[in-house]
């Protein structure tokens, strides 16, 4: 193995695992280990609760090393996160997230998702605010029409990628 100038020997190790001990509860744990500077580069570990289909809570934590993946003068974080899915009824549901940046002490992302279903599509209309860390406030809103027969995003995927939702 001869890598470019620039190049590490090896690239990071990675894990994730889902533990479903209940129907209702699900341990997420995501990691990314650099071999070449013995450190951890990302720990991100989640609880969901979903004890039925009319809402769900999850909590987690997302560690991210300063340097890894983004450069080496780019900082790090310290993230908490929350996302609560309520469904009102056979109709109507929302999806609230946050992720506070515990380490800057702000709000670094805000998703709001309402959704209708249409018995054969659903529609969601979201929005975002982004508040990074040293620079300005970014902010989005996105409609999306998803079919039931072939749907875009799996069921709960919006859950994991947010982002997916406003096009990003």
């Amino acid at each position: 193995m001869r890598p470019n100038s620039h190049q590490e020997t090896f690239s990071d190790l990675y894990s994730d695992l889902d533990l479903k001990p209940f129907h209702w509860l699900t341990f997420n744990s995501e990691l990314a280990y650099n071999i070449n500077e013995a450190q951890w580069d990302v720990a991100d570990h989640s609880v969901v609760l979903n004890p039925n289909d009319r809402w769900s809570v999850r909590f987690g934590h997302r560690y991210l090393h300063d340097g890894a993946f983004f450069g080496p003068n780019v900082p790090g974080n310290n993230i908490l996160y929350e996302t609560v899915f309520l469904r009102f009824n056979q109709n109507w549901g929302a999806r609230i997230g946050h992720y506070y940046n515990a380490d800057a002490g702000l709000f670094q992302q805000q998703h709001y998702t309402i959704y209708r279903d249409f018995r054969s599509f659903t529609l969601a209309l979201s929005a975002a605010i982004h508040d990074s860390v040293g620079g300005s406030l970014d902010w989005g809103v996105a409609v999306s029409i998803s079919s039931k027969t072939f749907p875009r995003f799996g069921l709960g995927h919006d859950v994991n990628k947010p982002n997916l939702l406003l096009g990003y």
